[in-house]
């Protein structure tokens, strides 16, 4: 399949019926990048997808030589080029299977006369199958999935198991959010700070939501930084394969590799692909703080988040500090007799608070 996206190449395709009816994760990926690299292309594969899953739909009540016979009149119907004048379909992508209901729900009148153009047969079977279909959405669109919401304040670590048994490490500072159970089409997560995610193997994609990125997995383990806070989101990939693009963008992507980093520059938006140091990113799973020559400002806010206290001073250093170090589960007053004995300032600790009086 090059670049031709007629509806008869595309129901005729192997691999895009494996994409279409059994999510199949390598298809998957091809895809999805092809439908970007064709744009134009989008309401044909629209039509070919609701084709296969109505037929899909159906099985139960037809059989498999009756299924291919339709398919047939349908492949015919549009050689011949008798459409009706049937109109274009409009697509847009859907992460989420209540999104698909949505989207299907409010273009049923129009899904149907499309139908209609390319065999008659289909109509009257595709009205009886969506009714069915719609009404169970309809049933279940009111109480909506039910999400779980997973908080740790300063100071907190937490490993929470997902429905599908994928193992997440939240840091300190961090919040995730997650359907009580997956749907069938996607398993799909939203985090506000620091996780390390250890995704169980399935055909269903595993997609991480942050306010900037979106990491599309299938089976892997990788780290997502993405601080309300921080300048830049980023993903560092340890094994497996994650696609990465700007939450609000899917023409621009990236592809990790184990040892990759992708971050999204706050300024440009654009999306960067780096190496990065293992113990430096992920790291502080294993409570291990690590500096490498940061600026002592950002240095006390990781401080802050780690040990759940608060700094406080009147006084801002004349020159530039940087911090650099490593502390393999120290106290506060060990970590901050070293900083303090290079960036030159004294501390005293008053409940969670850290008073800072800098040297002359």
């Amino acid at each position: 399949m090059k670049g031709d996206c007629g509806v008869d190449d595309l129901l005729s395709d192997l691999s895009f019926q494996k994409w279409v009816l059994h999510q199949d994760a390598e298809s998957g990926l091809f895809w999805e990048k092809w439908v970007r690299e064709h744009p134009g292309c989008k309401g044909t594969v629209a039509e070919a997808t609701i084709i296969l899953k109505t037929l899909k739909f159906n099985e139960s009540s037809l059989s498999e030589k009756e299924s291919d016979q339709l398919l047939q009149r349908i492949r015919y119907t549009n050689a011949s080029g008798n459409t009706s004048g049937a109109p274009k379909t409009i697509v847009r992508p859907i992460s989420s299977r209540v999104e698909q209901l949505q989207y299907q729900q409010s273009r049923r009148k129009s899904t149907i006369r499309t139908f209609m153009g390319y065999a008659a047969v289909l109509a009257t079977a595709l009205a009886f199958a969506l009714s069915i279909h719609f009404l169970s959405g309809n049933q279940k669109k009111g109480a909506g999935p039910q999400l779980v919401e997973k908080v740790n304040n300063k100071g907190q670590k937490a490993a929470i198991f997902l429905p599908d048994g994928s193992k997440v490490m939240l840091n300190s500072s961090s919040t995730i959010r997650y359907p009580k159970q997956f749907s069938e089409d996607v398993r799909e997560v939203y985090l506000k700070g620091e996780a390390f995610f250890e995704v169980t193997t399935g055909s269903r994609p595993f997609i991480v939501q942050t306010d900037k990125l979106a990491a599309r997995v299938l089976g892997t383990s990788f780290n997502v930084n993405a601080f309300p806070d921080s300048k830049e989101h980023s993903v560092s990939l340890v094994t497996g394969k994650v696609e990465l693009h700007p939450a609000d963008a899917d023409q621009q992507y990236l592809i990790l590799e184990p040892g990759e980093k992708g971050k999204i520059e706050s300024v440009a938006g654009k999306l960067v692909k780096t190496g990065f140091d293992y113990e430096e990113e992920v790291g502080w799973k294993e409570d291990v703080l690590i500096f490498k020559d940061v600026p002592l400002e950002e240095a006390l806010k990781r401080i802050e988040k780690w040990y759940g206290v608060e700094f406080v001073t009147d006084e801002v250093p004349k020159e530039d500090h940087y911090v650099t170090g490593r502390f393999a589960r120290e106290s506060l007053h060990n970590v901050l007799l070293s900083i303090g004995f290079t960036a030159k300032f004294k501390y005293q600790l008053k409940g969670n608070k850290v008073y800072i009086t800098f040297h002359q």
